[in-house]
């Protein structure tokens, strides 16, 4: 029966007792671990064809770290219901965790704060957010002094930034990443991450 990881390293420990119960049922499993940040790891298994391979299935979890625990759950979900029916001339390769910093401290982003579903390129980082540029002083990130400030004064910059600019510059803002506020939403960061 599957229990649901308390944290981080539960989740690491949960999955190598499959691994190395899979290897006891004769899976050809390779296992490299890949450091992000002290004692934090982009693990890679490798579970061979049973044949020779024709196809490859990879299975990646909690590029956003908070959703590892999911991402978690469905890998360890698919190993016990699903692997069996795999092709046997079918390589799987698992990632778990893409973000584990995010993961091990329940955020979005990783170490650096970037977002990596926003941290791919194929401009060299060379795309501009308009509307995030425009809008920039309502996704910085402020102090308040208690649940309904924060709550009224939310409200009252988002119809603000509406009657300004407009809610097609609200979505652009937010959905195409940026790279110019390091502390703020989506930040994308100008290289690549050691997890992408």
């Amino acid at each position: 029966m599957f229990s649901y990881p308390k944290d981080y390293e539960d989740s690491k420990a949960q999955l190598q007792l499959k691994i190395d119960h899979l290897k006891k049922e004769g899976f050809e499993i390779t296992e490299s671990s890949h450091e992000i940040a002290q004692h934090l790891f982009i693990d890679r298994i490798v579970i061979k064809a049973k044949i020779k391979p024709k196809n490859r299935l990879v299975i990646d979890s909690g590029l956003h770290g908070i959703e590892g625990y999911l991402g978690h759950a469905c890998i360890i979900v698919f190993l016990d219901e699903f692997l069996q029916k795999i092709s046997p001339d079918t390589e799987i390769v698992l990632y778990h965790p893409l973000n584990p910093f995010g993961m091990k401290y329940y955020r979005r982003n990783n170490e650096n704060n970037v977002d990596l579903n926003r941290n791919f390129s194929s401009n060299q980082f060379s795309s501009e957010n308009p509307g995030f540029e425009k809008a920039i002083a309502f996704f910085k990130p402020r102090k308040y002094s208690g649940i309904m400030r924060a709550n009224l004064s939310f409200y009252f910059n988002v119809i603000k930034m509406i009657s300004k600019f407009g809610t097609s510059t609200l979505k652009e803002a937010t959905l195409l990443g940026q790279k110019i506020a390091k502390e703020a939403i989506y930040y994308s960061d100008t290289k690549y991450q050691s997890s992408t």
